[in-house]
């Protein structure tokens, strides 16, 4: 597939953004109408950044601007049509679209491992985001730790080909430990946290129990 240059959408994303600003400064678009022009300007924007990804699988770099894009449109559109729901799900949504970005470079990039740490740590603070939102005064340092050491824990048991890295094991065994002894003081919701620390705890074991040891 032919290649398209990105100067080309930063091009037309510049004359669309110049032409929505011109219209809300002579007053053409309305309170509700701007809020839903932004979001078609902003998912337009993230699409096509998205084809530029999905018509080159080189241009990886285009997944960042793509989901942080349709992240920020999706938030306009949820805070026009919902601002309740904004309120209380936008910063997950916006957080974990860009956590998503990551995400994808690790799918599509087998020896792109560093892209798993931004990837866990962004997902954690989403999650977090989710939780202080939806459970106000919930302490959550203890599973924001717990979810970016599940981060670095990941790296050690990837596969050989995938850029295992054995070295993960100490951050992430460092802010497990912070992660727990955080979530002693975690109260009534200890009994979410602690069950999630056991269940993780089992997976991870299972996981290096069925990696073949060295050969004698």
């Amino acid at each position: 597939m032919r290649r398209i240059d990105a100067r080309v959408v930063a091009g037309l994303l510049l004359i669309g953004f110049g032409l929505l600003f011109l219209g809300q400064s002579l007053g053409w678009i309305a309170a509700v109408g701007a809020g839903l022009v932004w979001t078609a300007i902003f998912g337009g924007a993230g699409l096509a950044f998205l084809y530029v990804f999905l018509n080159d699988r080189r241009q990886w770099w285009a997944l960042f601007p793509a989901m942080s894009l349709l992240g920020l449109g999706l938030v306009i559109l949820l805070d026009t049509v919902a601002p309740p729901v904004e309120d209380a799900i936008g910063g997950f949504v916006f957080l974990g679209m860009i956590a998503a970005a990551f995400w994808l470079v690790v799918a599509v990039r087998r020896d792109y491992w560093w892209a798993i740490i931004p990837a866990g740590a962004l997902s954690s603070v989403a999650i977090v985001a989710l939780v202080d939102n939806l459970l106000p005064g919930a302490e959550t340092a203890a599973l924001l730790f717990l979810g970016i050491s599940l981060t670095f824990l990941l790296l050690t048991i990837l596969p050989a080909d995938r850029g295992r890295q054995p070295w993960a094991v100490i951050p992430g065994g460092i802010l497990l430990a912070l992660a727990v002894l955080i979530g002693v003081g975690f109260g009534a919701a200890g009994r979410f946290f602690w069950p999630l620390v056991l269940i993780v705890g089992g997976i991870y074991l299972l996981v290096r129990g069925r990696r073949p040891g060295p050969a004698a």
